[in-house]
């Protein structure tokens, strides 16, 4: 078995679950063949409210549960360098949104990037996810609500003609909390 070259874990286009799917559009992001760029386009629109806070983490400093069979998500897991963090405290409801803003810068490389959306017990947030221009992106993006939360999730996909995004949402949603996605 050493001695077969074919990696059974890279989509092909045959698989029951990729078998929709344009592999040639995807850039490369499921087959390691994309050039892997280090830039972070994801940042904050306008100021912060109080209780809410902003970072770049390492990923060895986060304890992720989540698991993915999808080879686009095991990539952007294993080559990530930073994971960007956005927390709601505790007992802080949130009146505006949240505003988070990513714009393209070019499609000679890839971006993968992991975002972790943490609300506190009984906090309450809307969080807003504008994507704009072109671009070729990979991300994860998980969210924690502790009990008794309440977060609505909206990502605006106003992406040019050419990019190329390959996505994974995923929620775990605590005791008595709420989440919403649109």
């Amino acid at each position: 078995m050493s001695l077969l070259t074919t990696n059974y874990l890279t989509p092909t286009g045959r698989e029951e679950a990729w078998r929709f799917t344009p592999l040639n559009r995807l850039a490369g992001l499921h087959d390691g063949t994309s050039e892997n760029s280090d830039r972070k386009s994801l940042a904050v629109k306008g100021r912060l409210p109080p209780g809410v806070t902003v970072g770049r983490i390492s990923p060895e400093l986060v304890i992720s549960d989540f698991e993915s069979s999808d080879a686009i998500v095991q990539r952007v897991k294993a080559e990530s360098t930073d994971i960007f963090l956005l927390e709601v405290a505790a007992n802080i409801s949130v009146a505006s949104p949240i505003y988070l803003n990513r714009v393209s810068q070019g499609l000679t490389t890839a971006e993968l990037s992991r975002v972790q959306i943490k609300l506190g017990a009984h906090a309450y947030a809307t969080v807003i996810v504008e994507n704009t221009g072109d671009s070729i992106l990979a991300e994860d993006i998980e969210m924690i609500l502790e009990p008794g939360s309440f977060l609505k999730f909206v990502t605006l996909q106003e992406w040019g003609a050419a990019s190329v995004h390959a996505a994974r949402h995923h929620a775990v949603v605590g005791a008595d909390a709420e989440y919403k996605s649109i």
